[in-house]
């Protein structure tokens, strides 16, 4: 599957997509949502839950390193080396 394919698909194909044949790779909070990082076909894909209603609002392609970098802040690579 490409990203113009998965962009091109609803929003419940996408997440069902994802629940079926994504890998999970994290969560981030920002104030109203949970946003889960999913990899799939190469590429990454964020799940935007609004957290009052426990509700998938969107899904989107992410490439920003940026953001991508903050599913990574948690990780402490200094265990792996003792």
């Amino acid at each position: 599957m490409t990203i113009s394919e998965f962009s091109s698909l609803s929003i419940l194909k996408k997440l069902q997509l994802l629940k079926e044949k994504g890998e999970f790779l994290g969560n981030r909070q920002v104030p109203s949502y949970t946003i889960s990082l999913f990899a799939i076909s190469g590429f990454f894909a964020e799940v935007y839950v609004l957290k009052n209603l426990s509700q998938v609002q969107w899904i989107e392609i992410q490439n920003n390193k940026q953001i991508l970098a903050e599913y990574t802040n948690d990780i402490d690579l200094n265990q792996l080396f003792d």
